[in-house]
């Protein structure tokens, strides 16, 4: 079943981190790759480490974030043990 979720604190998350520059960035929860979008989309040279203990959200967040590639790297693993 594929799900969508909107970000609702996006902007706060954005207002935050502000990505800037060739940074990298962990999205410890990336669901289905709401946050990680957003960071990609406001910096285009950043790269996100996107990490989740769901493999369905992982196998979610490649399809949606597909078009990012070589700017997101996936881990199947509980935050606490990346």
């Amino acid at each position: 079943m594929k799900r969508f979720h909107e970000p609702v604190l996006g902007g706060r998350v954005l207002e935050f981190l502000n990505p800037t520059g060739s940074g990298l960035y962990l999205d410890g929860t990336v669901g289905g790759g709401g946050h990680t979008r957003q960071i990609l989309e406001r910096c285009p040279e950043c790269c996100v480490l996107a990490v989740d203990r769901d493999a369905e959200a992982i196998a979610e967040a490649r399809v949606s974030l597909a078009e990012f590639d070589g700017r997101v790297e996936f881990l199947h693993r509980r935050f606490d043990r990346a």
